[in-house]
């Protein structure tokens, strides 16, 4: 990831999707290892943690409740006003990424 101003990062991800016996889906999203994304000289790793349960409401019909906590460290000095102004595009997208891996195991399902 290159935004002005900032050393470039980048991540490597795991995923664990998990169906739940109540119908729920936990989700997590956190940096891992792999020998197929090795750490490059130049750019920083930053840390990523993100879990998500996903449950049908019990008080709205076909109603979905996502409850999410965030953790992320994008390692290195970097200014306050930089990562507010990150952070959001971020979310979004790793949202839009768990819903196409949601919708492609209710698919499956």
């Amino acid at each position: 990831v290159k935004v002005p101003c900032m050393t470039v990062r980048d991540h490597c991800w795991k995923y664990t999707i998990d169906r739940r016996p109540d119908g729920s889906i936990f989700v997590c999203i956190r940096t891992t290892t792999h020998p197929e994304c090795p750490e490059k000289p130049g750019v920083i790793r930053a840390y990523y943690y993100n879990s998500c349960l996903f449950k049908m409401s019990e008080t709205e019909e076909g109603i979905m409740e996502m409850t999410e906590f965030i953790f992320q460290d994008l390692k290195g000095g970097l200014p306050p006003s930089l990562l507010n102004a990150a952070l959001p595009a971020g979310t979004l997208e790793t949202n839009k990424t768990e819903m196409k891996h949601l919708l492609t195991k209710k698919a499956e399902a």
